[in-house]
């Protein structure tokens, strides 16, 4: 199921980032608590958010300020809603850079509809006057802010 690649994905990359520079996994009990029995790893509700700040790896770090968010797609779309929905909230897919939808094949056995509600909200600018988006520069490019010109 998904959220079996989910759990799969997200230690592997724990993995990959202790075993280089990275010192500190913060809430990785909370993350074998909550998906480390095979019921929760059998979920199809899987949503979490990394953030990657100095030595340290974040997980649950709020979506709008991961770094790589590792989701179902319906995982996704309980927080992006459906079109129309009044709480709708999709700012944080805003900044998208890269898009991995691995394993497409198995999203046909769930429910397609989550995947044509969250496509289209993919790098839309954010409709609230409020919400200030601002990324890190890449790595390749750390002389330019990424902050809008209209901000």
């Amino acid at each position: 199921t998904q959220s079996t690649w989910g759990y799969e994905v997200v230690n592997m990359l724990i993995n990959l980032f202790t075993k280089g520079v990275m010192k500190k996994t913060s809430n990785k009990q909370r993350f074998m608590n909550e998906f480390g029995t095979e019921e929760e790893k059998g979920s199809d509700d899987f949503r979490i958010g990394l953030q990657v700040a100095g030595k340290n790896i974040k997980l649950y770090s709020p979506f709008s300020n991961s770094d790589i968010i590792i989701a179902s797609p319906l995982g996704l779309r309980t927080i992006t809603g459906a079109k129309g929905d009044q709480t709708r909230e999709f700012s944080f897919l805003s900044s998208i850079e890269v898009l991995i939808m691995d394993r497409a094949h198995a999203f046909f056995m769930q429910n397609w509809q989550n995947i044509e509600e969250i496509l289209p909200v993919v790098n839309q600018i954010p409709k609230h006057k409020d919400c200030l988006l601002y990324t890190s520069p890449s790595p390749r490019d750390r002389q330019k802010s990424r902050m809008p010109s209209s901000a």
